[in-house]
């Protein structure tokens, strides 16, 4: 095969290979920033995709419920003499009516059902906003971690190599050898479980964006550790106004009441009008003309029984309502006192603790080299340095997610775009 050919022929299963490319394969930007992931969430997951066909079939009820009924017409062969001295035939157009204002209730319903649906896509995507933000936290902790345990690893293995030389020479013990290299296997060990818990954070965003689980994502960019928030009294008031499931509480509150305006209008009477043409053929026309109604007898226990049941519903959506101002109250309160904690512990690790660790591990470390500490002092060191800016990962990654319950307790986004 010449060259040219091989080059044609590479072409075209390069032009092949990207026409069956998935099309989320070039969506992620790299670094991946949280204002990024928030958008393709908002475009991508299929839940909030059916919220808003869901919103969409719920606004073209209105309209539909809010109609006459279809008008009757009628062709009727009336009253026909035997001996056929004339025929007559009836046309008559008969037009039920509902009493006035039951098609305006029944409208009012449909309009609560559709503010509830617009309110339930704001829910999804705040509810699922925060699921994302949590998992992008977890994948940045856990990322944050193999790169802490990447450089544990490799001052181990330095003092793996520190203690196999000391006792070749006779100035270090076996067991120092043996318990570098458990402290070694110790963090491949921790290692697999960082891994494992990167892999379920992608998965977890993967599965929210609508991508394969298995799909790779790009490393994330953190945004910076601390926010400037209103105080709890503000923060209160704005839930108690924005947060999604207090609006969907509000909702169900206003159904309740129109579906009780309806139950109350059950009982009135329908009304009908019509009017007809006789055609009598060798004969004098004629028409008529009425208006009729139905008597509500039997219909007044059914509205007994739905006003009844009315009620009871618009009570318990009033105390579900409650319900939810207070647990509004409530989660920002428990936000904000775990962010402090959080944020507490982190500038105690990074102002205090680390500095103070990676001193005792310099100390410990010009100690043992001048023989006047055993090398279980420095891995002791090392270890404690380690957990210190695991922990110190950790709490800095403690205060994004709460940052994010607060955010979704509050229906408000407060955090910065630039990274840290």
């Amino acid at each position: 095969m010449c060259i040219s050919h091989r080059r044609g022929v590479m072409a075209a299963v390069g032009s092949l290979l990207l026409l069956s490319s998935p099309a989320w394969a070039d969506e992620l930007p790299s670094p991946l920033h949280l204002r990024d992931l928030v958008a393709l969430l908002r475009r991508n997951n299929p839940e909030v995709a059916e919220r808003r066909s869901l919103a969409r079939a719920a606004a073209a009820r209105p309209r539909a419920v809010s109609q006459l009924d279809d008008p009757m017409l009628s062709v009727e062969w009336w009253q026909q003499p035997i001996n056929f001295s004339m025929v007559p035939l009836m046309v008559s157009v008969r037009q039920p009516l509902p009493w006035p204002g039951k098609l305006r209730a029944r409208r009012e319903v449909a309009e609560r059902e559709v503010a509830t649906s617009r309110d339930q896509i704001v829910e999804a995507e705040r509810r699922l906003e925060a699921q994302a933000k949590i998992a992008f936290f977890d994948l940045a902790l856990a990322e944050q971690s193999l790169a802490i345990n990447d450089r544990q690893r490799t001052l181990v293995e330095a003092m793996v190599q520190s203690a196999e030389s000391r006792y070749r020479v006779g100035k270090a013990p076996q067991a120092s050898i043996l318990k570098t290299q458990e402290e070694l296997l110790t963090v491949d060990n921790e290692r697999l479980d960082l891994e494992r818990a990167r892999d379920e954070g992608r998965a977890r965003l993967n599965a929210l964006l609508d991508r394969p689980a298995a799909a790779p994502l790009p490393p994330v960019a953190l945004p910076p550790s601390a926010v400037r928030l209103p105080d709890e009294t503000e923060l209160v008031r704005t839930a108690l106004e924005r947060r999604p499931d207090v609006k969907l509480a509000e909702d169900a509150v206003a159904q309740a009441q129109a579906r009780l305006g309806v139950a109350r209008r059950e009982a009135n009477p329908e009304l009908a009008v019509w009017a007809g043409y006789m055609v009598n053929i060798r004969g004098v026309d004629t028409f008529t003309a009425g208006v009729s109604t139905t008597l509500p007898i039997f219909s007044a226990r059914r509205r007994t029984g739905a006003v009844t049941g009315g009620e009871a519903e618009l009570e318990a959506s009033r105390h579900a309502l409650d319900a939810a101002r207070r647990r509004a109250e409530l989660e920002v309160r428990t936000a904000i006192l775990q962010m402090d904690a959080a944020l507490r512990h982190e500038k105690l690790h990074s102002a205090k603790l680390i500095p103070l660790s990676e001193l005792s591990l310099q100390s410990a470390q010009a100690a043992y080299q001048n023989d006047r500490i055993d090398f279980f002092s420095v891995l002791d060191a090392a270890r404690m340095l380690r957990t210190h800016h695991l922990d110190h990962e950790r709490y800095l990654i403690e205060y994004q997610k709460r940052l994010a319950e607060l955010e979704l307790a509050v229906g408000q986004d407060f955090g910065a775009e630039e990274t840290r």
